[in-house]
């Protein structure tokens, strides 16, 4: 507990009895100026040809206008630049019973068991003639449908919170899954198209492909997609699917492939 920065974090982290701190994540700042710089160096401008005027004793209306404009722009200067100093520092920390979680005006602490979903979003970042830059992977968790917490590659260690999150999220989802199951209700993994995939303990369906999990010869990912492989094939794109090494556990795949 000692190591955090952020009192909040520590009070809460006491508070919800998350346990020691195993890991801090703190996300690289990346301002950019421009806006500042630009703006303060057009009111100097002003500034400066409003004093000229005003001295030459010629236009005074004209020297006040200028001078209040100047005034203006450097006050908007000094407000950018004041807002962007304010956003704070956006960092995790990790526990064996939870994260906290602080950034700007805001400081949430999460229980495992309060996360209801986690998914992967990949981005590919290309210059005007197609040549991949980069790709950006974010990690997102939802508490519930109205709140969630999403976390960019600005974190240096995004890997491993990614890892540390599904260490503590799955093994709680995955139980109550396998009670759904267990009660004869189906397991719902939520997509934005093409029909929601269902697991039944029998089998895997989306929309009209059912394929018995019995009869999967194999699951992969491909070009960003999770395939289901059987009499029938299903393909959905995997950043889509919520609690993805949940589905694998259910359909006997070992869930470390989740991870990459």
């Amino acid at each position: 507990m000692d190591g955090l920065v952020n009192p909040d974090a520590a009070r809460l982290a006491r508070e919800r009895g998350f346990g020691g701190t195993a890991e801090v994540h703190t996300a690289q700042t990346r301002y950019t100026w421009v806006p500042v710089v630009s703006m303060a160096t057009t009111g100097l401008a002003f500034l400066v040809f409003a004093v000229t005027v005003l001295l030459e004793g010629d236009a005074i209306v004209s020297g006040v206008l200028a001078t209040l404009l100047a005034l203006g722009v450097l006050g908007a200067a000094g407000w950018k630049a004041r807002s962007m100093r304010a956003t704070g520092v956006e960092q995790v920390y990790l526990f064996s019973g939870g994260l906290v979680y602080t950034a700007r005006n805001r400081t949430e602490a999460l229980a495992w068991s309060e996360i209801t979903a986690v998914w992967r979003t990949s981005i590919d970042v290309h210059t005007v003639t197609g040549r991949l830059v980069r790709r950006e992977r974010n990690l997102t968790l939802e508490k519930d449908a109205m709140a969630h917490i999403s976390l960019t590659e600005r974190f240096a260690g995004i890997e491993s919170i990614t890892r540390s999150v599904y260490r503590g999220v799955t093994p709680i989802q995955l139980g109550r899954a396998r009670e759904r199951l267990a009660a004869g209700q189906p397991v719902i993994f939520p997509l934005p198209v093409g029909g929601d995939l269902v697991v039944d303990g029998q089998a895997v369906t989306q929309g009209k492909t059912r394929i018995p999990i019995a009869e999967i010869r194999a699951v992969e990912t491909e070009n960003g997609s999770l395939v289901i492989e059987g009499q029938r094939t299903l393909k959905v794109t995997a950043s889509w699917i919520r609690n993805l090494p949940v589905l694998l556990s259910l359909l006997g795949v070992p869930p470390r492939d989740a991870l990459h």
